[in-house]
């Protein structure tokens, strides 16, 4: 090791062997986080909600941050606002995902598609009728709110690319302007709806149980 004129070896320098994505061998002796990643072509629902959730708290552990610097023109606004149109993404995702595997359909969403609008059309038209039907009209008004919302993230960032690069993708992208945003408004604009969405998960298992393939066969 060379930096600073020392040229006595660090035994813990990385080496060519190092890993960035490392399996701990022994967890009861170091710090760990247990990954799960991959995907089963199945309709049968998985656990849904654990990544969208993840993009959820994220958010709110850099904004709360963010409120208690009492930061303004901070860089932690760009991944704030990421986390929470990411949520969004995911959380309608989830929801269509979670409605078809009850009619027996693997739901396999386009890589491109980050269109919150579609994705909430889509969303819409799967579930309002029978969420409706079951727990009264009034449930209209979320679908009528979670729509505005989308919307408006829709409409700020079209491809899911404004919070994420700092150069644009394209000649419509070239622009530049600054607002002052309220991080407890938006905190508090994004937990009414994730509340609600939440709570959609724990309503399908009491309305609407999924039946295997099998066992529907047979009733």
């Amino acid at each position: 090791m060379s930096i600073n004129n020392q040229t006595t070896p660090d035994k813990n320098y990385p080496s060519s062997e190092s890993k960035i994505i490392n399996s701990v061998a022994s967890p009861l002796n170091e710090e760990y986080v247990l990954l799960t990643v991959g995907y089963e072509a199945t309709f049968m629902p998985t656990i849904e909600g654990i990544p969208a959730m993840g993009y959820l708290e994220a958010g709110h552990i850099l904004s709360e941050y963010l409120h208690k610097k009492n930061g303004r023109q901070d860089s932690l606004v760009h991944p704030i606002l990421f986390c929470y149109r990411h949520y969004f993404e995911l959380a309608l995702k989830d929801q269509i995902h979670l409605t078809l595997s009850r009619m027996h359909e693997v739901y396999y969403p386009k890589r491109d598609n980050h269109d919150l609008l579609k994705l909430f059309s889509k969303f819409r038209e799967l579930t309002e009728e029978e969420v409706l039907d079951v727990s009264g009209p009034e449930e209209s008004i979320m679908y009528d709110l979670l729509e505005a919302y989308v919307k408006e993230l829709q409409e700020f960032d079209k491809d899911a690319s404004l919070f994420r690069y700092s150069i644009p993708h394209s000649k419509d992208q070239g622009y530049r302007k600054q607002i002052n945003l309220s991080l407890t408004t938006l905190r508090m604009r994004i937990d009414e709806m994730a509340g609600w969405l939440s709570s959609l998960y724990s309503w399908w298992d009491e309305n609407h149980p999924w039946i295997s393939p099998d066992e529907e066969s047979q009733t």
